[in-house]
C-alpha cells in the first residue's frame, strides 16, 4: 500500500536523524518510508547516504542504484554512488558516475572536485588540474580545490581526501 504523505514524513525524520549523525535511526526511518512507497527515489538515496556514513558501501551502492533506476536524471544520486565507488577504490566507476553527474548538472563544483581527486589518485594530473580549475570557476571560495591544485605540484603528496567535509548529501523529498 502506498502512503506517500507518511513516507515523506519518515523520509524527513530520517534526514533529521542523519544530519545529527544518528545513522542507525535514519536507516530505520528511510526503510519505513520505502516500505510505505517504494516508488520514491529520495528515501533510497538517503538510506544510501546513511549506509555510506557507516562505511557500509555495498549497501549504499545498492540503494543508489535503486534511486537511479527510479530517477535517472538526478545528478546527486550519481555523485553519491561515485563517492562510494571512490572509497572502494573502484576509480573507473567513480569517474563514470561523476562524469554523468557533471553532464546532468554542469554547475555542480563538487562533482568536478571529486572527479579531480579520482584523477589525481590515478596519476592523471592534467585531468585533475582541469577539474580543480573547473571547481574554482564555479566556486572561487573552494579552499579544498586550491589545496588540491597545490598538492598536484608536489608528487610526494596524494590529494585524496579521506574524510572530505562535503561528502554525500541527503535529498529533500
Amino acid at each position: 500500500m502506498k502512503e506517500p504523505d507518511n513516507a515523506m514524513a519518515y523520509d524527513s525524520r530520517g534526514r533529521a536523524y542523519g544530519e545529527r549523525g544518528e545513522y542507525d535511526k535514519s536507516i530505520v526511518d528511510f526503510s519505513t518510508a520505502i516500505e510505505m512507497d517504494s516508488t520514491l527515489a529520495g528515501p533510497y538515496n538517503n538510506r544510501g547516504v546513511s549506509y555510506y556514513k557507516l562505511s557500509m558501501l555495498d549497501e549504499a551502492i545498492i540503494d543508489y542504484n535503486r534511486a537511479i533506476e527510479l530517477k535517472p536524471d538526478v545528478a546527486m544520486f550519481y555523485s553519491n554512488r561515485a563517492l562510494a565507488y571512490y572509497h572502494r577504490d573502484e576509480y573507473s566507476q567513480a569517474i563514470a558516475d561523476f562524469s554523468t553527474a557533471i553532464m546532468l548538472d554542469p554547475n555542480d563544483p563538487e562533482a568536478y572536485s571529486y572527479r579531480g581527486e579520482v584523477y589525481a589518485a590515478l596519476g592523471m594530473i592534467a585531468k585533475a588540474e582541469t577539474d580543480f580549475k573547473a571547481t574554482l570557476s564555479l566556486n572561487p571560495a573552494d579552499i579544498i580545490a586550491y589545496g588540491n591544485l597545490a598538492w598536484l605540484s608536489k608528487p610526494s603528496i596524494n590529494p585524496q581526501q579521506e574524510n572530505h567535509p562535503q561528502s554525500n548529501k541527503y535529498q529533500a523529498s
